[in-house]
């Protein structure tokens, strides 16, 4: 829930007849004096989704943390198509990593990486074929380890690009380095 900071100004700028102050959102006049409301609300995540029901056409907010869930519709309650059988990378933070993996069944592939790191940068898409390939029978995820130290240093990351395989939150496999794709293909299918 997005929380608001509402800042009211001094006596003085309410008897203004009008309102001349470039940083207003709102201003509205109540019994002849100017109300003048400031409200901040707390930018929205890039990463959301927006998802238009087929059903009823209402659009619906999924936010990047739950995209890997089954939403439903916010009007009708019908389900939505998971993002996540769009064959999309999940992006992972510290604040997120514990409630992804421990709310699915699936096999996740986590790749730990860096974003001036070469073999990161030349291991992205083969990271995005897999998450369009196994859309709905795995979770391909990838956490920034230059902004999210916490999770790497619990699983004792020291190179990148480190890729870590997980079944029921449990830790199965891990390779560090640039592999090929169809090494990631075989580890996958072990899980599967």
């Amino acid at each position: 829930m997005e929380q608001q900071k509402i800042t009211l100004f001094t006596a003085e700028h309410w008897n203004k007849k009008e309102c001349s102050c470039s940083t207003a959102l709102r201003c509205y006049t109540s019994f002849g004096a100017l109300r003048h409301f400031r409200i901040n609300i707390k930018e929205k995540d890039m990463s959301d989704t927006i998802v238009i029901c087929p059903s009823c056409g209402a659009k619906n907010r999924i936010p990047a943390e739950k995209q890997h869930l089954t939403p439903k519709c916010g009007r009708c309650g019908v389900p939505l198509a998971r993002s996540s059988q769009g064959g999309e990378v999940i992006e992972l933070g510290d604040h997120n990593f514990q409630q992804v993996l421990g709310s699915t069944t699936l096999p996740v592939l986590v790749d730990f990486y860096s974003p001036t790191c070469g073999p990161c940068k030349m291991l992205a898409p083969v990271i995005a074929d897999l998450a369009r390939q196994y859309a709905g029978r795995a979770l391909i995820c990838k956490m920034d380890t230059s902004r999210h130290q916490m999770t790497p240093a619990q699983f004792r990351i020291r190179g990148v690009p480190t890729l870590i395989f997980f079944k029921n939150g449990q830790v199965m496999d891990q390779v560090v380095g640039a592999v090929p794709a169809s090494e990631l293909e075989t580890r996958l299918n072990n899980l599967l």
